[in-house]
C-alpha cells in the first residue's frame, strides 16, 4: 500500500511541477527502435481491454495490456502495464494517460 500511495503522490506531484513550465515546450525523444506487437485478445465492455505481445529489442519478449475507458464521444483514459522477459530477467512497468 505504501508503494501505491508513493506512486500516486509522485504522479500528482510531477504533473503539478510540470504544469507551470510550458515555456520551453515538451521535447520527446525516441529511446528505442519501433516495435510491432501482435494483438492476442480484445475484450469489449465499459472498459475495453487489449492484450498484445511481441519482441521489443532490449526488453526481449514483451506482453502488454491496455485498458481503455471512454469518457465522452471523443475522449477517454488508458491504463495498463507491460512486462518484458529476456535472459531470465523480467522488467515491468505501468502507465496511464488521457
Amino acid at each position: 500500500m505504501k508503494q501505491f500511495i508513493s506512486t500516486v503522490f509522485l504522479m500528482v506531484f510531477s504533473q503539478l511541477a510540470i504544469a507551470g513550465h510550458h515555456e520551453g515546450g515538451l521535447k520527446l525523444e525516441q529511446r528505442q527502435a519501433p516495435a510491432v506487437l501482435g494483438v492476442t485478445s480484445v475484450t469489449l465492455g465499459e472498459v475495453t481491454t487489449i492484450n498484445a505481445m511481441g519482441d521489443m529489442g532490449e526488453y526481449g519478449r514483451v506482453y502488454v495490456t491496455y485498458n481503455l475507458t471512454q469518457n465522452s464521444p471523443t475522449s477517454g483514459t488508458v491504463t495498463g502495464e507491460g512486462r518484458g522477459v529476456q535472459n531470465n530477467e523480467i522488467v515491468f512497468g505501468s502507465f496511464s494517460g488521457y
